[in-house]
């Protein structure tokens, strides 16, 4: 069984705020996960990732700003960058919202279907007489 395999897997020991620690798998003969190890590490790697996903855009927004607090980057530099990833972030947005499987532009009815939708299920099409009085339409206004 597949969770059998992995029970004596180590788990990455980062603690977070919460006092809980990450929980996720650690690197082969080491404490933390591949998302941890960088911020334990002696010497500090600055290096931004390829920003391909949210969670890669976080870490690169993190690198940024340990980068400048390290000041190891000048805030100009650090003040493009960031930038850079806003732009980034916008687009992997966008990006997400038009690669959806669950909508497509296609899939929306235009207005002239939503208005003849509303048209056959009004009770005039449908030969039913329709409510003139607050009594018939279950609405009593106060008085």
């Amino acid at each position: 069984m597949l969770t059998d395999k992995f029970a004596n897997t180590a788990l990455c020991q980062h603690p977070r705020f919460n006092n809980q620690s990450c929980g996720q798998p650690a690197l082969r003969g080491r404490n933390f996960c591949r998302f941890h190890e960088p911020s334990h590490r002696k010497r500090p790697d600055y290096s931004l990732p390829m920003v391909e996903d949210a969670i890669s855009l976080q870490f690169a927004l993190m690198q940024v700003i340990r980068a400048l607090h390290d000041k190891a980057i000048d805030p100009k530099t650090a003040a493009i960058t960031l930038y850079g990833l806003q732009i980034a972030s916008g687009n992997l947005k966008r990006f997400l919202e038009e690669h959806s499987p669950a909508h497509s532009p296609g899939d929306d009815p235009s207005l002239l279907q939503l208005l003849l939708n509303q048209l056959q299920n009004s009770p005039e099409a449908i030969g039913e007489p329709v409510p003139t009085s607050a009594q018939e339409t279950g609405f009593n206004m106060p008085s």
